[in-house]
């Protein structure tokens, strides 16, 4: 039970991961002193893993179910299809 606790902790806390009305949002809070955070989870029943920086987050669609996953990151509302890498840069960064 520990390790699930620090898991939810370390993804849905520091790697920012919620849904909101069927939309994966992203909304990392990686600490200064972290240089990446990677993970991999599934979201109905698609399996991604996310490689979390300071100034970019990679998600990678490693195993599909759904035709498309809907995503929120860094306000702005992206559509994935296939079984790819997506690379997103922070403004600014």
């Amino acid at each position: 039970a520990n390790v699930g606790s620090v898991w939810q902790v370390v993804v849905l806390g520091i790697g920012g991961i919620r849904e909101k009305d069927g939309i994966l949002m992203i909304e990392p809070h990686l600490p200064k002193h972290w240089k990446n955070l990677v993970f991999k989870l599934f979201y109905k029943e698609n399996l991604i893993k996310f490689d979390i920086n300071h100034s970019s987050v990679e998600i990678e669609i490693l195993k599909r179910k759904s035709a498309y996953i809907d995503i929120s990151i860094f306000d702005k509302i992206y559509r994935l299809k296939g079984k790819n890498i997506y690379r997103f840069k922070r403004e600014g960064v």
